[in-house]
């Protein structure tokens, strides 16, 4: 470009000309809070840009500070080089406002506390930055400061009443919720414990399904365990357990309180009821047959039920021995009308027979590849599977009048239906042909 001189510069364009005589401070546009809206506690790092029309350079041996509504300073951060420095404030145990906001230094109209001698601000052309923030709108942060301890504000439990009679066995499976009042964050692995009986028990942490404010812990059931209604131990129940429960923040710093409120109360919610046996065992009470007492032949089947005292589930394949003559039968496991209630079929075959059904002994009821246990979430606790003796009380032969006659009928006689005498031709003479057991003609 021609035209120029030293004293008036270089013409780029019409209406715009650099001229390197003149110079000129770099100002102070806005400042910014980069974090969230929210209530934060101790340990918390907010970081605030300070925005400037032009990029600026630390040029002493300190940094600048920024002086915040607190009383304390932000400490510079990072962005010398660029139009933008960031100071980062960290919060303080005594800090309290309802808005985090800039103050100006004393004395000065400006928050951005630089000396001019040992900490300088200064552009690319030399000149120190004019820090002025007379024009510069508060931030409106919404950032407010609070450093309350967080404290739990209630347990509790979603579990329900229990399916099976009211009442939970070893291996079920409760998740207990501790609500905090502020966001909390753990390291390790707390426990909780809980009023079980002869034994308290511990509740463990289950991290994958507890939120800031909500912590969530699981106790399973264990052999012995046994209460009417399941609570923590004590107020003092909620344990660290070697690790930490702290207010959530930047800089985890402040412990929460433990203490758990009415801590004697119910864990459970509304009209339900949590309610512990794993000491009482599942018992054979009962041995019936849903098929009349009657008279049973081959092909015919017979239908059994055994209940008993607890909710339970098979696991595999049940059978019943029954005693059908010198030949020992099973009674095949179908299924159970109720959880209370294992149904078994028996096809009566040849060769069976019996004045009074029954099955072989105390002992015949039994899983080859499996087991009978008491229903829980994870079942654990095997059910005793013996059986009313026989002919007692409860038994199948005292609840039923079943005959079982499987011999294969045979002719034991065959007699012509007229008198003796001298029949013609046309004549028609039933032959009448007895069998040792009743037979259903076909065709």
């Amino acid at each position: 470009t021609s035209g120029g001189s030293p004293s008036i510069g270089v013409p780029i364009s019409p209406g715009v000309v650099v001229d390197t005589t003149v110079s000129r401070p770099s100002r102070l546009l806005r400042i910014v809070a980069l974090h969230p809206p929210g209530v934060f506690g101790v340990g918390e790092a907010i970081l605030v840009d300070c925005v400037f029309e032009d990029e600026i350079l630390l040029l002493g041996d300190s940094p600048p500070r920024l002086l915040m509504s607190t009383g304390r300073f932000a400490q510079y951060a990072s962005g010398t080089g660029t139009e933008t420095l960031t100071f980062a404030y960290h919060a303080q145990f005594d800090d309290t406002t309802a808005n985090l906001d800039w103050l100006n230094v004393d004395l000065l109209n400006t928050p951005v506390d630089c000396d001019g001698v040992l900490c300088r601000l200064g552009n690319r052309n030399g000149e120190l930055v004019d820090l002025d923030a007379t024009n510069i709108p508060p931030l409106s942060s919404g950032i407010a400061l609070d450093p309350s301890a967080p404290a739990v504000v209630l347990v509790r439990s979603s579990k329900t009443t229990s399916p099976y009679d009211g009442v939970y066995a070893a291996g079920e499976e409760i998740q207990v919720e501790v609500e905090f009042d502020l966001p909390v964050v753990v390291s390790g692995s707390p426990r909780l414990r809980l009023e079980t009986g002869a034994r308290d028990r511990y509740a463990t942490y289950l991290a994958a399904a507890s939120t800031p404010r909500l912590l969530v812990f699981q106790y399973v059931v264990q052999e012995g365990d046994s209460t009417k209604e399941l609570t923590v131990h004590s107020e003092d129940a909620l344990e660290q357990n070697f690790g930490t429960i702290k207010r959530e923040s930047t800089h985890p710093t402040t412990d929460a309180l433990l203490r758990i409120p009415g801590s004697r109360s119910p864990l459970a919610q509304g009209m339900n009821s949590i309610v512990i046996d794993a000491t009482t065992p599942a018992i054979v009470t009962n041995v019936s047959s849903t098929s009349a007492s009657s008279t049973y032949t081959v092909g015919d089947t017979i239908v059994i039920e055994v209940a008993f005292s607890r909710h339970i589930e098979a696991v595999g394949t049940p059978h019943l021995r029954l005693e059908l003559g010198p030949t020992e039968r099973r009674a095949v496991y179908q299924s159970g009308p109720s959880t209370k209630v294992l149904r078994f079929a028996y096809a009566i075959q040849p060769g069976d027979a019996s004045v009074d059904l029954n099955y072989v002994d105390s002992h015949a009821l039994a899983v080859a590849d499996g087991g009978i246990f008491i229903r829980s979430t994870t079942s654990a606790t095997p059910a005793d599977l013996v059986l009313p003796y026989k002919g007692s009380r409860g038994s199948l032969a005292a609840n039923a009048d079943i005959v079982v006659e499987g011999q294969v009928p045979f002719v034991t006689q065959i007699d012509i239906g007229v008198a003796d005498g001298v029949y013609g031709e046309g004549a028609r003479l039933p032959i009448l042909v007895t069998f040792s057991h009743s037979v259903a003609v076909d065709g």
